[in-house]
């Protein structure tokens, strides 16, 4: 019914929601994170376009400050799915799909890792209209 599908498969343990603050920032996004998450499958919550990409973070491990890798986003997707509206999908350990792609809500994207500013494995999932953070959960 126009609803995005959930992002990262078989997970859906949340370690930060997207109203938490963090010192002076509100996350603005979710953090899926469990046991036997890393390498997990992550997957297009909707049909669209990927714009952006970045993959060359090798810094895969649980870390207290940004490497400084992919605006701290680490190897990541973003994917805009018309209307003003797109998905990131941040601290992958793999990317599989390339700027200009087109994807389909539920295709494989890439995988979880702990790349950029991540303390331990999860998925960073994030959803702007435009170009302004809002709740993903919204979307289920």
């Amino acid at each position: 019914e126009g609803k995005y599908v959930w992002p990262c498969p078989g997970f859906t343990y949340l370690t930060s929601t997207f109203d938490e603050w963090r010192g002076a920032n509100n996350h603005g996004a979710l953090d899926i994170a469990e046991a036997g998450i890393y390498g997990a499958k992550v997957i297009a919550c909707y049909d669209g376009i990927v714009f952006s990409t970045y993959e060359y973070c090798e810094h895969d491990y649980g870390k207290f400050e940004s490497c400084g890798c992919g605006g701290g986003y680490g190897n990541y997707v973003m994917i805009d799915h018309g209307n003003g509206k797109i998905s990131i999908y941040g601290h992958l350990s793999g990317v599989t799909v390339t700027p200009g792609q087109s994807v389909v809500a539920g295709q494989l994207i890439g995988y979880v890792g702990s790349t950029g500013y991540s303390t331990g494995a999860h998925l960073h999932f994030e959803t702007r209209y435009n170009n302004v953070r809002y709740d993903p959960l919204s979307e289920y």
